[in-house]
């Protein structure tokens, strides 16, 4: 089920998507540690989307897992791809450098991401990126 989309085109909506992420988080009753956890999440896709691809849109869900809801978040972007997937992920890309491996985002990356979400799946190419990240909410 969709529930909203933020489109990322500016640092404003930045702020915007912080705003909507914990909105969703506290009505999706996370924690505070996982709350944190959520709303940092989807700060980084978003400034990573507007820095590296220039934007893009942010959407968040609702899907029944097992035995819980899940807040979903997909943000996609057409930007030109990440350029070494596996070697980004694995930790190997030196922050700053790889020609935007790294860069000058909160720190964490996709990394860091992936680590934070419950569910990550990344889909990326010369016609932008896709990447999905989940959350459960308590029982």
């Amino acid at each position: 089920m969709s529930i909203t989309t933020v489109r990322i085109g500016s640092e404003a909506d930045i702020v915007r998507v912080r705003q909507v992420a914990a909105t969703l988080t506290r009505a999706f009753g996370l924690e505070k540690f996982a709350h944190t956890r959520a709303v940092t999440a989807c700060l980084e896709l978003a400034r990573n989307a507007l820095q590296y691809a220039g934007g893009g849109r942010i959407a968040f869900g609702a899907v029944e897992g097992r035995n819980h809801l899940m807040l979903t978040v997909s943000v996609r972007d057409q930007g030109p791809g990440i350029k070494d997937v596996d070697r980004l992920l694995s930790g190997r890309a030196v922050h700053g450098t790889d020609g935007g491996l790294g860069g000058r985002g909160m720190g964490l990356g996709l990394r860091g991401v992936k680590r934070l979400a419950q569910e990550f799946d990344l889909v990326t190419g010369p016609e932008g990126t896709k990447i999905d990240i989940a959350f459960a909410a308590p029982n």
